[in-house]
């Protein structure tokens, strides 16, 4: 309905003529607004401001402030009334007045917008406001016009199809110094300042570790002049980062200034640092201001969202600005690397119900040639896209360890091009093997029958370690027992590190052998052991079994060593290992308690070990098991599900504590774990049925469902990762797994902190839906004599539906504040950071106080019974303070 006489909006507030008719006027932006100068200006809308804003300023009289209809510029230019001709132009912008504070899209020729094509969401609302969308997004929307898009908001408009060459060579724009912040001033400190924390986070590239670039005072002067920078340009920053009334508007930041900010936030998600201003600021930024910047800047703010605030911590309406920011036009401009990069984050920061962007990033990837991207990009684009993907999501393959199918019933041609096409590329350049590949088959094995398209890129593995992420993804698909199992395992043994690894991981491979009545595959195992001198007392234990199953007192093998065999870990190995070697050599084949005991002194004298379940925590778990075991009644299958498997320790403790007939089935995402953990639960001969499984805990918790039934959980025991706690409690109960009052114990809530959990919990409390009192109770934690931890014991409703809200629906606890989700993202940083010697004992001791004071105000929940062996070490724990290594 636009006419091709119309003038053209573009950057820097310059009105040009472009394609039109002769005899059609040009103005000037006086002309346009029928003032002959600036000076003679009244009070209305004044010019047309840099970057296509329109700001308000005193006029003339007889100019009225009605942007919604024709008549706003007045009756004496003829071109304006609706009847006088074709409509000339386009109007995008945003107001900076208090009294005009929504973006205006105003269509010359058209009475309110409504038969314009004007978007609803720009059309004004009641008293001149126009709506804000229900979504979370700023209030906006695009005009199209034949030359290219005309987005109003903040940052103002711009027309993409007038792109200079210079920018389309380059690939960035050139930002003039007046665009570094909305006042139009020069802000070369602002430039500076993140020069320099963008040189440090480069000199990761030159040698320097993350432990010296953390406690470099140059990164802390940094991190400090930014926040300074930040206030100077009109935000509250760490003055008042989580205000609890009204917020003023933000200033208006321009597109050089966001990019800057952009640049900054990626420098601290490479160091793993936390500037929580700065990350305020941008989760603040409108849908206009992200899509004023260039899709590559885009991808890298998701990035670094992604490694800083994954899952959802990240607010949610900034992830719905960028779903509704990354629009099908601008998700087609996006480079294969930086498309490969928007899907990955994309999935890690749970977007992919958000208006649809997952299927606006597959029509983007069937379009893009997925040949120009490395090994790695290729793994990050199809994970991503099968985790946002409806059309893969449907196909994720169960069964395999728990019983049943192992895969959907789909084919490869019923899903999307983009799949065929990086499942092809993917068996090509995968086949050295390398990083990315555990996210290539994950993306596999969700298409086809069986996981047939990941078992055929196995028979073609190369003869070198695949990263235990692929190892976890194969081992998770197969039969228990099955040949291909055993060949898994087999290639995993032969590329690890050490000889006590290599023999423990063959003795899983018997033992699943046996477990599957396999007898035949765990002779033939054990043979070659031998010859390989790899039998540990483990072994011997397996032996006995084989040749029972074989009723015969000798099965012709001569074990090697000599019993009780390999005790030492050998040269390179793990903790781990180490850890059950040490195991083997204090503890009695077949004996539990000497077992137990023999990881026990291993963590005290050898080196740390984090056992949930150890200690004055054991106790507590102990009691839980007894709880759940003396209000089972007698023909119950219910079982204890445990994630995070750990060595075994917990599994064994929680079998004793019930006694005979336990069911436990155990979840561990490490492979090489898994297997010492399944030697040393054969080690200690507890009388229980205890299943390891391997693979995520979010892949397998369906298969609970399917393997165990409806309600068939009774004890629930979380000590894997504590960022996630509360989702696969979550998951649990949409599944309908667990049973009427089923007890959920969950340790380490405050070492490194389940802030989240605990704040589901408590709505969960408040609403009813708990049986019993949430327990908190506090205790050392692992004989670390000043440091606290807590663990929560909760007794959960049978079901997760809500059927308040609807039938089929799932309870979900409002979202959790702001600052508690910095929290959680404080916790989950202090646990990366162990790995990198960053924490020791006294920062550990000092952050769990940080941890304990955040929750008790942010979640009003404190510790209901302390089972310290000293009170007033309890009280001298709590007086310790953090100094956090964070920027807050």
């Amino acid at each position: 309905a636009i006419a091709p006489a119309m003038f053209c909006i573009t950057r820097r507030g310059a009105v040009m003529a472009a394609t039109l008719p002769a005899g059609t006027p040009v103005l000037t932006a006086a002309e346009l607004f029928g003032m002959p100068s600036a000076s003679s200006w009244g009070p209305a809308q004044r010019c047309l401001h840099s970057w296509g804003e329109v700001n308000t300023a005193p006029v003339s009289p007889g100019y009225t402030s009605s942007w919604a209809s024709s008549a706003s510029f007045g009756p004496s230019r003829p071109w304006a009334s609706s009847a006088g001709c074709h409509p000339p132009f386009w109007l995008c912008g945003s107001s900076t007045s208090p009294a005009i504070s929504s973006r205006r899209c105003v269509h010359s020729g058209s009475e309110a917008g409504a038969s314009s094509g004007i978007p609803r969401a720009a059309q004004a609302g009641p008293g001149g406001r126009r709506e804000s969308p229900r979504d979370g997004s700023p209030r906006g929307g695009s005009c199209e016009t034949p030359h290219g898009n005309l987005r109003g908001g903040r940052g103002g408009s711009r027309d993409r199809g007038h792109m200079h060459g210079r920018e389309r060579e380059h690939g960035h724009e050139e930002i003039p110094a007046s665009a570094a912040n909305g006042s139009g001033q020069q802000s070369k400190p602002l430039q500076q300042t993140i020069a320099a924390i963008d040189s440090m986070a480069r000199s990761l590239r030159d040698g320097r570790t993350i432990k010296d670039v953390t406690l470099d005072p140059l990164t802390a002067k940094s991190a400090d002049e930014l926040t300074q920078s930040l206030r100077d340009l009109g935000w509250r920053g760490s003055v008042s980062l989580y205000p609890r009334g009204p917020r003023a508007e933000p200033q208006v930041l321009s597109p050089g200034t966001v990019v800057l900010l952009v640049k900054a936030v990626s420098a601290f998600s490479r160091m793993r640092l936390l500037h929580a201003p700065l990350v305020v600021t941008l989760g603040e930024m409108r849908i206009g201001t992200w899509r004023d910047i260039l899709p590559a800047q885009l991808a890298e703010a998701m990035v670094a969202y992604a490694h800083l605030l994954p899952s959802g911590l990240a607010d949610l309406g900034l992830r719905r600005r960028w779903a509704v920011a990354l629009d099908e036009g601008m998700c087609k401009r996006l480079a294969p690397q930086d498309l490969a990069n928007v899907a990955w984050a994309a999935a890690v920061l749970q977007m992919g119900g958000l208006h649809r962007l997952g299927a606006r990033l597959g029509l983007a990837a069937d379009a893009c040639d997925l040949g120009r991207l490395g090994a790695p990009q290729l793994g990050k684009l199809a994970w991503g896209l099968a985790k946002l993907s409806q059309h893969l999501a449907s196909d994720k393959p169960s069964g395999g360890q728990g019983g049943g199918s192992v895969a959907g019933n789909s084919t490869i041609d019923d899903h999307p091009s983009w799949a065929r096409n990086a499942l092809i590329l993917g068996k090509t350049k995968h086949s050295a093997g390398g990083h990315g590949l555990g996210d290539l088959l994950w993306f596999m094995s969700t298409l086809g029958k069986g996981g047939q398209h990941a078992w055929s890129f196995f028979e073609r593995a190369p003869a070198k370690h695949l990263g235990k992420d692929a190892y976890s993804i194969l081992l998770r698909d197969t039969v228990r027992g099955s040949s291909f199992e055993i060949l898994v395992l087999r290639h995993l043994a032969d590329h690890c590190a050490s000889q006590g690894l290599r023999a423990a991981i063959l003795n899983a491979a018997v033992i699943r052998s046996c477990d599957a009545g396999n007898v035949a595959e765990a002779r033939n195992l054990l043979e070659y052991m031998a010859a390989k001198k790899l039998w540990t007392p483990v072994t011997y234990r397996v032996a006995g079994r084989v040749a029972t199953e074989l009723d015969t007192d000798n099965l012709g093998i001569q074990g090697s060593p000599a019993f009780p065999g390999l005790v030492e870990p050998g040269l390179g190995a793990h903790k781990y290992v180490r850890a059950l070697y040490h195991a083997f050599q204090r503890g009695q084949l077949g004996d539990s308690e000497s077992a137990l005991e023999g990881l026990e002194h291993f963590s005290r004298s050898k080196g740390w070990l984090k056992f949930g379940a150890a200690d004055e925590k054991g106790a507590v778990v102990d009691d839980a098991v007894r709880r759940f075991r003396d209000r089972k009644h007698s023909g119950d299958s219910l079982a204890i599900a445990e994630f995070g498997t750990f060595l075994g320790y917990s599994a064994v403790r929680m079998a004793r504590a019930f006694g005979a007939g336990a069911k436990i089935v155990t979840l561990e995402s490490d492979p090489e774990v898994a297997c010492l953990a399944i030697n040393f639960i054969e080690f200690s001969g507890v009388d229980a049925d205890i299943d390891v499984w391997i693979g995520n805990c979010e892949d397998l918790a369906p298969r609970l469902r399917e393997h165990l039934g409806a309600r068939s959980v009774g004890l629930v025991y979380m000590d894997h990762n504590q960022m996630i706690y509360h989702e696969d409690l979550a998951r649990l109960e949409a599944l309908d797994v667990l049973a009427d009052g089923a007890l959920l114990v969950a340790t380490q809530v405050l070492k490194p902190g389940a802030p989240l959990l605990l704040w589901r919990l408590r709505q969960a409390e408040l609403a009813g839906r708990l049986s019993a009192p949430l327990e908190l109770v506090s205790s050392p934690d692992c004989g670390c004599p000043l440091m606290e931890e807590w663990v929560a014991v909760a007794e959960l409703v049978a079901s997760g539906l809500d059927a308040s809200h609807g039938p089929g629906t799932v309870w979900e606890p409002d979202e959790a504040p702001k600052e508690l989700r910095m929290l959680a993202a404080e916790c989950n940083l202090m646990r990366w950071r162990t790995v990198q010697g960053l924490v020791n004992e006294d920062r550990w001791n000092a952050f769990v106080q940080h941890v304990r004071r955040s929750v008790e105000r942010l979640v009003g929940v404190r510790s209901t019974r302390d089972v310290w062996p000293d009170p007033q070490t309890l009280a001298k724990a709590r007086r310790l303070e953090y100094r956090r290594l964070d920027f807050f």
